[in-house]
């Protein structure tokens, strides 16, 4: 929620008067949180916490093994004859169960889809009637991004939304270089007597 919160702010055209509104919706925030988050966020700092010891067992243990096996992984669902939990992170479960070339590959697909949605904008920047690129841009990039980070500690490798989110990022270019073509290939007849 805070690598959201963050890219909204970052990407915010008002952020003096946003930054304010976060901080203040945080802090009321607090008073609300179950007792249960409470206790399980306190022992955090005691590193007695069984399960987050048996997620770092389980990332040893797909480590390992993919060093054993860097091209073919485990298979899906490899977890289960690899260790005695679920991944309990993307990366590690891509590449535990898929090998190293898998994992590049999926990667590279991340990674290219925000590349792509951080230079779009900038082709279509002062060019009227292509805001819409530049917010939806950002908005699909930041959607991403809290993936990838909330990816580290959950094993959302084959959740449908990431791969939505990079075609509808495909479409979103795909439209904005038609529309970009289109305005170029008008002609300005403003210089016209």
């Amino acid at each position: 929620m805070g690598v959201l919160l963050f890219m909204l702010l970052w990407n915010s055209k008002r952020k003096i008067l946003v930054l304010p509104l976060i901080l203040i919706s945080g802090f009321l925030t607090i008073g609300f949180l179950p007792e249960a988050w409470l206790d399980r966020m306190s022992g955090i700092s005691s590193h007695q916490d069984e399960s987050a010891m048996s997620r770092i067992r389980a990332w040893k243990d797909g480590w390992y093994f993919t060093l054993g096996h860097p091209f073919t992984g485990s298979g899906f669902e490899g977890w289960h004859w690899v260790t005695e939990r679920e991944w309990h992170s993307s990366y590690v479960e891509m590449f535990a169960e898929h090998g190293f070339v898998a994992f590049a590959m999926w990667m590279a697909l991340i990674i290219g889809t925000i590349i792509s949605l951080t230079l779009l904008p900038k082709k279509t920047k002062n060019i009227e009637g292509m805001e819409w690129v530049e917010n939806y841009c950002y908005m699909i990039r930041a959607s991403i991004i809290t993936y990838m980070v909330g990816g580290l500690f959950l094993g959302l490798s084959y959740w449908d939304l990431l791969y939505h989110l990079i075609f509808i990022s495909i479409l979103i270019k795909q439209f904005a270089l038609e529309q970009l073509d289109t305005i170029n290939k008008k002609p300005n007849l403003s210089y016209q007597v």
